[in-house]
């Protein structure tokens, strides 16, 4: 069981350290288990944040660092350098003015050919979509976000190609959606939740089976218990006192203090003890009238005291 608690106490102590990149790492880990936690939220949020404004820093150093090829006119490499930063930084205002002034330098004739190798790929995603191709289509996109990650069009394609992939998965395993076998349908959600994590309604499925798998889990453990019981009550019964005593032992280690597994622990030793008492004295007795006898028929054989 994960402790929700302890993880983030971990994770501010990350985070006073300046360990951010582990901070974001650990809070993504937990809010898998817990996606609703207002304090990993709130955590993850000041996280994201500061990585924000370290990304920002760091673009606007890169930025000033290429003003040269400005004045040398090497618009082609600036949008490259400038596509690759707008990754880290989609928001700088900065970057994304540079960019628009950029595509104003960049010729007639080199900006007539980026538009119709933009035109084309939409027609090519956009048929892939609608032929059913959806992962070819994904591949289409990212290899155009590549080229061109602002996109905004290429962006919503990708999301859909994604979206379909899913839909057509679920429709193609209805019986994992009613599935009793909760580590398959856990391991069928997680492979979905990885084409896009940002699916609403599988995020929503993922955590109505970790709870369901989590009431099952205590079910199974109470019925594992309570046939522990019955069969620790029927040893007992059958005077198997060894048997009694680590089968109440046993019960101890799956609910520690168990009340029913004390008293017949108890119970089970006292017999043990008792009957150990009584096996001696009939000892005692058996080799007493063994002497006796013996003394009466050699009598100097033994040594008066």
């Amino acid at each position: 069981m994960v402790n929700i608690e302890e993880g983030i106490k971990v994770i501010k102590k990350l985070i006073s350290d300046g360990d951010w990149k582990r901070a974001l790492y650990g809070c993504q880990e937990l809010l898998k288990y817990n996606p609703f936690n207002a304090d990993l939220q709130s955590l993850m949020k000041k996280i994201e944040a500061h990585m924000v404004s370290e990304n920002e820093k760091k673009v606007n150093t890169d930025i000033s660092s290429t003003m040269r090829l400005w004045d040398e006119g090497r618009y082609s490499e600036l949008m490259g350098i400038y596509m690759k930063l707008y990754k880290y930084a989609p928001n700088n205002t900065r970057l994304r003015d540079l960019i628009e002034k950029l595509k104003s330098k960049l010729t007639e004739t080199e900006q007539n050919k980026r538009e119709d190798i933009v035109k084309k790929a939409l027609e090519i995603i956009k048929k892939l979509i609608s032929d059913g191709k959806y992962s070819d289509a994904i591949q289409a996109c990212n290899e155009f976000l590549d080229f061109d990650s602002t996109n905004l069009t290429v962006q919503k394609y990708l999301i859909v190609a994604k979206d379909a992939i899913i839909e057509r998965k679920l429709k193609e395993n209805p019986h994992l959606m009613e599935s009793s076998d909760f580590d398959r349908q856990l391991e069928f959600f997680e492979s979905l939740a990885k084409i896009n994590p940002s699916n609403q309604k599988i995020q929503n499925i993922l955590y109505q089976i970790k709870e369901h798998f989590g009431e099952q889990k205590m079910i199974a453990e109470k019925m594992n218990l309570n046939e522990s019981i019955l069969r620790m009550k029927e040893l007992f019964r059958h005077a198997e006192y060894e048997k009694t005593v680590q089968a109440c032992e046993e019960i101890d280690r799956m609910e520690h203090g168990n009340f029913t597994a004390k008293v017949f622990k108890k119970k089970a030793l006292q017999t043990i003890k008792i009957e150990t008492e009584v096996a001696a004295v009939k000892k005692m007795r058996e080799d007493f009238a063994a002497l006796t006898e013996e003394y009466k028929t050699k009598p100097k054989e033994f040594v008066r005291l």
